[in-house]
């Protein structure tokens, strides 16, 4: 499975797949989201009462309070808006885990209750669970994991772009060349005769009901089947509208079917 990225599945002498899933699952929570979560409910506290000793203790954490709620809407932003588009997904996450370990080291070092040799310690750990987190992870992840999920080896990649919204993928079957579109993993589109006649069916059947089309609007892109099959008609105008801009990568590979 894709998201055995720990290879626990290899490890374990499960022959049928609902005893392997009832049983990987529960693993992959607990080594993906359990310690990830319970660091996350921790910190937070953590800061505060060291934070907090003295007089001005309410203004303290407040100012706490106030840095982690400005922390929490640009993290939840920089990711899909800057990182991502321009780093990929892997290095984009591996940046923001370099600011939060930033932060936890400013964090550490303007908290008054935190003893020199503490403070100095506890920059070290923090330094050093980033660095092995950074080396741990296989070099192209995603990719790694769409490619394990698509399954066959003779299938290769023609296209990969990670962009705002999702991943778009398009493959190529090394044997029959039939190529397949994924979204976020997700196979949308092939050229196999039945998806080729589908999609184009779907450009077609608006404009022959309406009878006199003009302006046309296409809701999705994908490989472009059904905005190419609407071109054929004579109109005016075609707009073609799709919330992932990445996708017009790929369905310029689909360019035969397509009529681009």
């Amino acid at each position: 499975s894709g998201e055995d990225i720990t290879g626990l599945a290899d490890s374990l002498s499960i022959t049928r797949s609902h005893e392997r899933a009832l049983m990987l699952h529960p693993l992959f929570t607990a080594v993906l989201a359990l310690l990830p979560a319970a660091a996350s409910g921790a910190i937070l506290p953590a800061i505060c009462a060291g934070y907090s000793g003295g007089r001005g203790a309410g203004h303290r954490v407040g100012r706490v309070f106030a840095a982690n709620t400005a922390g929490s809407i640009i993290g939840s932003l920089l990711p899909t808006l800057l990182l991502i588009p321009l780093l990929g997904v892997q290095r984009g996450f591996v940046t923001l885990g370099a600011l939060a370990g930033a932060g936890a080291l400013l964090s550490i070092t303007v908290t008054p209750a935190i003893a020199p040799l503490r403070r100095w310690l506890s920059s070290a750990l923090v330094v050093l669970c980033f660095a092995l987190a950074t080396v741990s992870v296989p070099y192209e992840l995603p990719r790694q994991l769409l490619a394990e999920k698509i399954g066959p080896r003779h299938l290769r990649f023609l296209h990969y772009e990670e962009g705002r919204t999702g991943t778009v993928a398009v493959v190529e079957n090394r044997i029959n060349r039939e190529r397949q579109l994924f979204v976020n993993g997700v196979n949308e589109v092939t050229t196999r005769l039945v998806h080729d006649q589908s999609f184009k069916l779907l450009g077609h059947l608006g404009l022959l009901l309406h009878g006199d089309p003009e302006q046309v609007l296409v809701v999705c892109l994908g490989a472009g089947l059904s905005a190419g099959a609407a071109a054929t008609h004579d109109i005016e105008s075609l707009e073609i509208v799709d919330l992932q801009r990445s996708v017009e990568g790929g369905a310029r590979l689909f360019s035969d079917e397509n009529n681009e």
